[in-house]
């Protein structure tokens, strides 16, 4: 018999495919599709922090991306704008990821 993911894994899972949408965005849209329709299976667990982290992960780096985009015709403003999100989405993709594999809320 196959055993279920827990709530530690699917976090995982989602962590990893935030790293693959920082290459090729989809994936990060199938990430927050998992947080969202999980979310209620991981509330009272120390998941639901990285639930939490994970979907204000997307939603701030989506708000970086568009004024990154708006700030493009500006000669390096927008790229150095967009340099800067894509490291701070990787910064809270691994501190996520650290503090879940150490068993720890975010």
């Amino acid at each position: 018999m196959a055993n279920s993911l827990t709530s530690k894994d699917l976090a995982i899972a989602v962590y990893v495919l935030q790293i693959l949408g920082l290459f090729t965005g989809g994936f990060f849209l199938v990430a927050l599709v998992v947080n969202y329709l999980k979310r209620d299976s991981v509330r009272g667990s120390f998941v639901d922090s990285h639930f939490g982290w994970q979907i204000a992960t997307f939603w701030w780096g989506l708000v970086g991306l568009v004024v990154s985009g708006m700030t493009m015709w500006i000669f390096g403003l927008g790229i150095l704008i967009y340099a800067i999100v894509w490291l701070w989405v990787l910064y809270r993709i691994v501190w996520g990821l650290r503090a879940l594999v150490g068993g720890k809320p975010v």
